[in-house]
């Protein structure tokens, strides 16, 4: 596993698992009400939040932290690449984000 790299960033497989158990307590703190702030949570030390594009000179652009929709794409994208999840953070992304949509 050391050395390991996975898609969030180059980041190191070990870092990442530690990084995601933070974000899963987080998240259970605060119970975010909204899709941004789930967002927030998610991608605390990711910077800015984006999602990919066709457009080969800019293959990524930034999500419209306004836009519900496109922070929803932008959460359920960063779960569907296969990684290390020994916190089950995808499951718990899909559920906060049942639980928000519902709310709303």
């Amino acid at each position: 596993m050391e050395g390991e790299t996975i898609d969030m960033g180059g980041l190191p497989t070990e870092e990442m698992i530690k990084r995601s158990e933070k974000y899963k307590e987080d998240i259970l703190r605060e119970k975010p009400n909204s899709l941004r702030q789930l967002a927030e949570i998610c991608f605390q030390d990711m910077g800015p939040l984006k999602l990919p594009q066709e457009d080969k000179e800019a293959p990524w652009r930034p999500v419209d932290l306004n836009n519900p929709a496109e922070i929803k794409e932008a959460l359920l994208k960063s779960i569907e690449n296969p990684y290390k999840d020994p916190h089950n953070m995808a499951d718990l992304i899909r559920s906060e984000i049942k639980r928000i949509e519902s709310a709303e």
